[in-house]
Formats: structure tokens, C-alpha cells, sequence
């Protein structure tokens, strides 16, 4: 299963889209710091979350959201 997930930073109430195949895993990644992109931002709560059956789907996804900045689900 692939999973798309929106995390808010509780630090600075952005909102930040990613997609990963372990969605528990991730979120804890970001919130320990461990994520590049995120380790200045946290901590952050998972505030949505889609699963898909294949990689494509969840990337065509990820970029939809991120094009359309339909970032209010």
C-alpha cells in the first residue's frame, strides 16, 4: 500500500504533502527531525491521509495537490 499524507507543523502551522509505502514510520521520521525537508519545522500532526494501490497513483496525487495547492482537505 502507498500512502499520500498532509502533516501541519505545530511550530509554524504550515502544511507540508509527502507520500511514503509506511505511514506511521514517516510521520515519526518527521517528528524526530530525521526528515531534511521538515527538521526545522516540527513537531508535526498528521492531518490527512489517502492510500493507493501503486506508486503512480500516489505520485500523480502528491502532484496534483501540491500544483493545485488543494492543501484544505
Amino acid at each position: 500500500m502507498q500512502y499520500i499524507y498532509i502533516l501541519e507543523s505545530k511550530s509554524d502551522n504550515n502544511l507540508y504533502v509527502g507520500c511514503t509505502n509506511n505511514l506511521q514510520n514517516r510521520v515519526k521520521l518527521h517528528n524526530s527531525g530525521k526528515v531534511l525537508s521538515t527538521n526545522k519545522r516540527g513537531p508535526f500532526k498528521l492531518i490527512h491521509y489517502e492510500a493507493f494501490l501503486n506508486r503512480k497513483d500516489v505520485f500523480n496525487r502528491e502532484q496534483f495537490i501540491n500544483q493545485t495547492g488543494e492543501r484544505s482537505i
